[in-house]
């Protein structure tokens, strides 16, 4: 299928535009462009439900809750059948790990004859290794082009439950080490550092240092094209952000005073204001794509949310927040999800692929996402 390509003004303008059709129960509607003659017709981002096949005996997918891509390949983290697979072209193949056993078995041989234990997030570095978040075995794997599996040292014994994982562009691994309230990294010399929160569940921190900040039960990660951090700080309904130059973090979306004004336990609200303003509700994943736009995967929320540069947020999947099965080849705003808890850019495409975690299905949103390499949202200077 091929999407109309859309200014970035033009498609948030579509996107709410598609909300308001899909309560007036018009959600396959096309929007006119504003654009100009020129311009042409916009065509509305639809959600597309990728097939995943089985790739053995009761090998279907069974709550995925980490998904990455790169090069038209989507990595896909089968949590309930304690593997990975990849699909592209339409076809699904076994990628890490073992339908008939689990645990961190298998190091230094093939990949598909290892074991793990509900993989989590996972990434793909610049030289096409795929790390993934061994969660249930409290380790991170990597996995060569050779398709061989190898075990990240540094984290036997260190990490607990960690649920995420992101490479920068330097080599340097990042690690959320979510039962452990902190991010760690794994220098390309095999240093490790805590780089993110004190071990101890809080909020504070921000306008400072990111190692002495406190964080809650952080997720998923991203890299934006300038190196910032993004941190799907979950417990806390948040999203953090660690500038690359100063090691300073900051909150750039969710608002922890009202939610904890509240019941503490998140909320849906904010849409077309700024982000820092809005409500999250136990966001798992980001992703950020080379235009600066942050993607959320607001979980418990079963929306997908986004915030520009510019700050201000919208819902550009499952407006109504409601959870369903999900809604292939509709608008992306009236698609239904049902607690997505990953997010990822394909660089190459744009497309965007959720891990739409209780409906075992991966979605693909594509002509939402840009390409670029500009910075991602910053916390709003503070008055």
């Amino acid at each position: 299928m091929n999407y109309q390509k859309l200014t970035h003004r033009r498609l948030i303008a579509a996107t709410v535009a598609a909300a308001a059709m899909a309560a007036a129960g018009l959600a396959g509607a096309a929007v006119a462009s504003s654009g100009g003659a020129s311009a042409g017709a916009a065509t509305i981002p639809d959600l597309l439900t990728l097939s995943y096949t089985a790739t053995g005996p009761g090998g279907g997918l069974y709550h995925p809750a980490g998904v990455s891509a790169a090069g038209g390949a989507v990595y896909v983290s089968n949590s309930g059948a304690n593997m990975v697979a990849t699909i592209a072209g339409g076809t699904t193949t076994a990628f890490a790990g073992s339908l008939t056993a689990f645990g961190e078995h298998g190091d230094g041989g093939p990949a598909t004859a290892a074991s793990l234990y509900h993989p989590g997030g996972s990434a793909v570095d610049a030289q096409g290794d795929l790390y993934i978040a061994d969660s249930g075995d409290n380790v991170v794997r990597e996995v060569t082009a050779d398709g061989v599996i190898h075990l990240i040292s540094q984290t036997k014994g260190y990490l607990e439950y960690p649920e995420g994982v992101a490479a920068d562009a330097h080599g340097n691994l990042y690690i959320a080490d979510t039962a452990d309230n902190q991010v760690v990294e794994i220098e390309k010399n095999g240093t490790v550092e805590r780089a993110i929160g004190t071990g101890k569940a809080g909020y504070s921190g921000d306008g400072a240092k990111a190692y002495n900040a406190k964080v809650d039960q952080p997720t998923g990660l991203a890299f934006d094209a300038k190196g910032n951090l993004y941190i799907a700080d979950a417990g806390n309904n948040v999203i953090r952000r660690v500038d690359a130059k100063t090691g300073v973090i900051t909150t750039v979306a969710g608002d922890y005073a009202a939610d904890q004004a509240s019941d503490g336990l998140g909320g849906f609200s904010g849409d077309g204001g700024p982000a820092t303003s809005a409500r999250l509700n136990d966001p798992q994943g980001v992703a950020v794509d080379g235009a600066g736009d942050l993607f959320i995967a607001d979980t418990f929320n079963n929306a997908v949310r986004e915030v520009t540069p510019d700050g201000s947020i919208v819902t550009v999947v499952n407006s109504s927040a409601k959870p369903g099965g999900e809604s292939s080849n509709a608008a992306a705003t009236a698609s239904k999800l049902n607690t997505p808890y990953g997010i990822a850019i394909d660089a190459s495409t744009s497309d965007i692929y959720i891990a739409d975690t209780n409906n075992s299905k991966i979605a693909e949103v594509t002509g939402l996402a840009q390409s670029g390499d500009a910075a991602g949202p910053v916390a709003p200077a503070r008055s």
